[in-house]
């Protein structure tokens, strides 16, 4: 029975380690897909607004991609606290 409770507090550490890896490289895997689509965002917005757009449309656009740096702000602010 000592062999058991030894084995698995030696274990323990690895297992936390490993653990705490995956974590961390998921955390970072969903962090890149979410900049990546707002990335994509974005590019979608500029492709819209041509030479020949109205004022209005470029302030609509405009709107929308501060809309979006707030966000990516707040994923790169909470991105700090984790590290």
């Amino acid at each position: 029975m000592w062999i058991q409770v030894l084995i698995a507090v030696l274990t323990m550490p690895i297992v936390a380690v490993k653990f705490t890896d995956w974590y961390s490289k998921r955390c970072v895997k969903q962090s890149k897909e979410i900049v990546e689509g707002k990335l994509r965002e974005y590019e979608t917005i500029a492709q819209q607004y041509t030479k020949n757009g109205t004022p209005e449309e470029l302030r609509s656009l405009m709107g929308k991609m501060e809309e979006l740096a707030d966000e990516l702000q707040m994923l790169d602010d909470n991105n700090g606290k984790n590290e």
